[in-house]
């Protein structure tokens, strides 16, 4: 037994790095052989592209499960060598589209009756081991998408369980960081359209004279995340303008800032709420659906003031109940703290 196996689960993340880097070699060993210029590493952007091209870096990492820097590097790799090709998006020229070049096409062609061998001697290795290796891996990672790798060992270690999120309500100090914090997503995945601006500019005008709140995130290191429950009417509102920081996205930020938006709409005596997310945004889709929203038949061809093409998904809170007279109750404005929760 070696030093790492002798670890055991302690060592989980290192001997499966060990084995990726093995199988990565060996791998690489039959490229290099074939002479087909080909590195493993760009396998998944290559096989995706092959199938569902053209698709924006966003695009690729967001279906691939890596982040968007990983992607980028990549494919600025692959360009060099003559694989892709990129132009700018459109109507918004800061997304990058990417498509197999011709020279791609014809690596894809080559290597198809390798990867299928690959394919092959893959399976194999995994009957010879008797277990079902790729459901297993299924298995963690969906137990991972619900709660975090860090929250389970943050959970039992005193001096990270107390660094706890704090849940704050919107001040107008805050302006600033509702736009910037919206803006630094939107740029990068999608588009700004008018709607966006009016509620980013004007949020007091916009959400919280109408009877919305804003949340807000904040760390010993400022402002991280932020949210907005928009009302629509005496018993809806609209969770959104959800948005995480880059540098602390990972951490279950997003989820802790949904679960206080929910609790508080329950507190505004809400029996539903509703949002409009964009179906490319997996990670997001998937926190959503993890808290109980479900998809809106009817909410396919509402008109929701953006170009983007959004999907509604709905949460009921209660059962729909007769009206009371009188004025709703208004909830205490309080701090809350919010442990870390698996999440965007």
């Amino acid at each position: 037994m070696d030093a790492i196996e002798e670890l055991g689960a302690l060592g989980l993340a290192s001997r499966l790095k060990r084995l990726s880097d093995y199988l990565y070699r060996e791998v690489a060993h039959v490229y290099r052989d074939l002479g087909a210029g080909m590195e493993p590493r760009w396998f998944p952007v290559l096989h995706l592209l092959s199938v569902r091209a053209p698709l924006s870096i966003t695009e690729i990492a967001d279906e691939l499960r890596l982040t968007h820097a990983a992607v980028n590097q990549t494919a600025g790799t692959m360009e060099l060598r003559g694989l892709v090709r990129s132009r700018k998006g459109r109507p918004d020229g800061r997304r990058r589209i990417l498509i197999l070049s011709r020279k791609g096409h014809r690596l894809v062609e080559r290597l198809r009756p390798v990867w299928n061998t690959i394919r092959s001697r893959a399976e194999e290795l995994i009957d010879e081991a008797g277990v079902d290796l790729l459901a297993a891996l299924d298995r963690m990672e969906e137990s991972l998408s619900h709660r975090s790798y860090y929250e389970r060992i943050a959970e039992s270690i005193p001096e990270l369980r107390e660094r706890t999120v704090e849940i704050v309500e919107y001040r107008p100090a805050y302006k600033k960081h509702f736009r910037s914090l919206n803006l630094e997503w939107l740029e990068t995945e999608l588009t700004v359209e008018p709607p966006d601006e009016r509620l980013l500019s004007d949020p007091s005008g916009q959400i919280l004279r109408k009877g919305g709140r804003i949340l807000f995130a904040r760390t010993p290191s400022g402002v991280v995340g932020t949210v907005a429950l928009i009302r629509l009417d005496a018993r809806t509102f609209e969770l959104g303008k959800m948005a995480v920081t880059e540098r602390a996205r990972g951490r279950g930020i997003g989820r802790c800032l949904a679960v206080a938006a929910l609790a508080l709409a329950r507190e505004l005596d809400a029996e539903t709420v509703v949002l409009h997310t964009v179906p490319k945004l997996v990670a997001a889709g998937r926190l959503y659906e993890s808290l109980g929203f479900v998809l809106d038949p009817a909410g396919e061809h509402e008109d929701t003031g953006y170009e983007r093409k959004t999907i509604r998904m709905v949460k009921k809170l209660r059962p729909a109940q007769r009206r009371r007279s009188g004025p709703t109750p208004e909830p205490s404005r309080r701090r809350t703290r919010s442990r870390i929760a698996n999440g965007v």
